[in-house]
Order: C-alpha cells, then sequence, then structure tokens
C-alpha cells in the first residue's frame, strides 16, 4: 500500500445535541441559541489549526422526542464533514 504520497480523506462527524427543560418555547429558545453557538465555534477554526483542509456542516436534522409524564425533549444531530490528508486509505 501506499507508495503515491498522501490520501486526501472525508470523514463525517455528528453533534447530537438535547434540550429538555422548560416548555416549547423555552427549548426552542435554548436550542436555537446552542446551535448558533457550536456553529460560532465551527466557524471561528474550520481547520482546526491546520490540522484539517476544512470543515462544512449543514442543517441538523431535528426532532421533538415525546416523554411519557414529563416535557418533550428538542433533539437534532448536526453533521460535520471534516476534509483532511492521511497517509495510507486507512488513515
Amino acid at each position: 500500500m501506499g507508495g503515491f504520497g498522501g490520501v486526501y480523506c472525508r470523514q463525517d462527524a455528528e453533534i447530537e445535541i438535547f434540550v429538555e427543560n422548560g416548555d416549547a418555547a423555552a427549548r426552542d429558545a435554548a436550542f436555537d441559541t446552542l446551535l448558533q453557538q457550536i456553529g460560532t465555534v465551527l466557524d471561528a477554526d474550520p481547520t482546526l489549526g491546520d490540522l484539517v483542509f476544512g470543515m462544512t456542516y449543514s442543517r441538523p436534522e431535528i426532532d421533538t422526542e415525546a416523554v411519557i409524564g414529563g416535557p418533550a425533549i428538542k433533539a437534532g444531530t448536526l453533521i460535520v464533514a471534516i476534509e483532511f490528508e492521511a497517509d495510507t486509505p486507512l488513515g
């Protein structure tokens, strides 16, 4: 294996977000604030200190999960694509 230099790779990482506290409006506000904060952090250093070529992310998949006898949980999954170079296809 190898012999041709580095291999361009793309790896997806999932960030799962859960908010349970408060009524529906409070959960929505807290969830939106948390998503904005995550976006700010990801945008601040998209190369992770030059360890990767870059990161991209798209709209999260959002769901509200009912809980018997308790407040619903607002959940979301944010997929972050990380592009980098490795020595071999196996990383």
